[in-house]
């Protein structure tokens, strides 16, 4: 009996999936336009696989309901910038935005089959590239060139250039 019981356990262990970390449970993250970003999630155990994986996004900008980004139906702004972190540990489901904008930024949802949910509000800051330039509001210097022709006894001539 003691032998069932135990296999009951392990089977039940394995057909929860995973527990989502809850240390993390509301994390605030900065981008910058045309970076990527990680917005952190995972199981207690690294090894755990997760019955089914959600991830989705509310605009901060624009009063919608939540879209779902991950696995499935990616929105046209999210759609082929999106993508687990690492797909080869199963209880990390961290999510990798590539190529921010500004219109990313909002609030991301990672939520696992029957678990609470992490809330994760990312901000995109705009990167503004001015080109450099140097003003001076000091006369340019002229320069001028002088020639000086020496004649020396012996038929050889000297010439002489001087920059002022």
């Amino acid at each position: 009996m003691k032998e069932f019981f135990y296999l009951f356990l392990f089977m039940l262990h394995f057909t929860e999936g995973c527990d989502l970390d809850q240390n993390t449970q509301r994390v605030n993250v900065t981008g910058h336009s045309g970076e990527s970003v990680v917005l952190p999630c995972s199981c207690t155990e690294l090894q755990d696989t997760p019955l089914q994986l959600t991830w989705t996004f509310t605009s901060l900008k624009h009063a919608t309901k939540p879209e779902e980004i991950y696995p499935n139906q990616q929105s046209k702004r999210h759609r082929g910038r999106v993508k687990l972190l690492n797909e080869s540990s199963p209880g990390n489901l961290s999510l990798h935005i590539s190529n921010l904008n500004t219109e990313d930024q909002g609030k991301y949802h990672c939520s696992v089959l029957h678990q609470p949910h992490i809330n994760i509000t990312l901000s995109v800051q705009e990167e503004f590239y001015f080109p450099s330039m140097c003003l001076s509001t000091h006369k340019p210097v002229k320069h001028t060139e002088e020639s000086k022709t020496t004649q020396h006894s012996g038929d050889s001539i000297e010439k002489t250039t001087q920059l002022t």
